[in-house]
């Protein structure tokens, strides 16, 4: 798992058709009314094999109302408790036997008019990802997989876990704390997105040893920073996993634009998308590259390897000895610190003959069929074959 997930719409959607239950409402902007419940309700889709009914713990609860939070943060809807005797859209229940399962989810429509209900065992009942798991089949999602009932069509047996859903039985590398980039992009195509979540610059950091969680980010110029002596992996494009505190523990939801990767102390890895990007890479010997538009990289302490890709980008190779990369086409780059010993990789230009090199202001300006290269600092006459290579 972990592979960046470079999805067309249309197998976006499939992924989506994989997840849910068809058909139904789509309304936007909902408010659920919940309750715990503590005896059974005679209006609810049956569930005889239910028994032992309970009171929720203070535990069970707060669980509770946390992973409604988890929902709300990612969707255009919120939750509020039922006043005295007022009817719930969203019911909660805690029994000692659920018939051999650990929680049980449901939903019942008509027209715009939406229940829902969530049974927990006793024992499970502050469980984080089944009370997610659970809720999500209130809200509509299904089983990815052929089991517990669920109606085709499923994920691959490669996605068909908790890496990429909550509602897999297949247990990914780490515990979900947040829905999965496939429940929330199926729960948005019903309910809508939280348009207001983490708006402004929000810095993303590695979660909690052992889980892994999303990122839904409806705006502002953001970053995720990893902090630390290890190695991290940061890819900002959406669908894609990133590593931190582990292998693929962060992902980037569908539909949301990181600009900016830090990387800490190791040999980070760092890839931007289509916005304009800022990458640092830090301490380490770094692997940077940009995305299509005008990037800023920053290598920073190390022997950094510096790839703007597409459009006018500023390299920085920091400490060490570093190597640039520059394409034929690739835009008009500015690497700001080139020194002696480093060396610029060309792709698709044919050798240091078809080059032409001149003084301009101060900088190298290194020109050519499709090449647009200024070294800040440099002299024309500094320059010879043995600082280029071409590939």
């Amino acid at each position: 798992m972990g592979v960046p997930q470079r999805l067309s719409p249309r197998q976006l959607e499939a992924r989506i058709e994989a997840v849910s239950y068809r058909g139904g409402p789509t309304p936007e902007g909902a408010t659920f009314v919940y309750s715990f419940e503590a005896k059974p309700d005679p209006e609810a889709p049956p569930a005889g094999f239910i028994s032992g009914y309970r009171g929720w713990t203070r535990e069970g609860k707060q669980a509770a109302k946390a992973a409604m939070d988890e929902f709300a943060e990612t969707l255009d809807i919120a939750f509020r408790p039922a006043r005295k005797g007022e009817a719930a859209d969203l019911a909660f229940y805690r029994a000692d036997d659920l018939g051999g399962s650990a929680g049980w989810g449901s939903f019942r429509y008509q027209g715009d008019d939406w229940n829902g209900w969530v049974a927990m065992r006793s024992d499970m009942s502050a469980d984080h990802p089944l009370l997610m798991h659970e809720i999500a089949h209130a809200l509509g999602l299904k089983h990815p997989g052929d089991y517990g009932g669920a109606p085709g069509p499923f994920l691959s047996r490669r996605e068909d876990t908790t890496d990429f859903t909550v509602m897999s039985y297949v247990d990914g590398r780490h515990d979900p704390a947040t829905l999965m980039i496939y429940d929330v992009a199926a729960l948005q195509a019903r309910w809508g997105e939280n348009a207001q979540a983490n708006l402004g610059r929000t810095r993303w950091t590695a979660p909690d040893r052992g889980e892994s969680a999303v990122i839904w980010d409806a705006g502002g110029r953001d970053a995720i920073v990893h902090r630390g002596p290890s190695a991290a992996k940061i890819d900002l494009r959406e669908g894609a996993f990133s590593s931190l505190g582990a292998a693929n523990d962060l992902a980037i939801a569908y539909g949301v634009t990181i600009e900016t990767a830090v990387g800490g102390g190791g040999d980070d890895r760092l890839t931007g998308n289509a916005a304009r990007n800022t990458l640092k890479g830090g301490g380490g010997d770094d692997l940077l590259r940009g995305g299509g538009r005008g990037d800023r990289l920053a290598g920073g302490a190390g022997a950094d390897l510096l790839d703007g890709q597409g459009g006018d980008d500023r390299l920085k190779g920091g400490g060490g000895i570093d190597e640039f990369r520059y394409a034929r086409g690739g835009g008009a780059d500015r690497i700001l610190d080139f020194e002696a010993g480093e060396l610029v990789v060309m792709a698709r230009v044919k050798g240091f003959g078809v080059l032409e090199i001149a003084d301009v202001g101060g900088d190298a300006h290194v020109t050519g069929k499709g090449v647009d290269l200024l070294l800040k600092g440099v002299a024309a006459a500094e320059l010879d074959a043995g600082d280029f290579q071409f590939v």
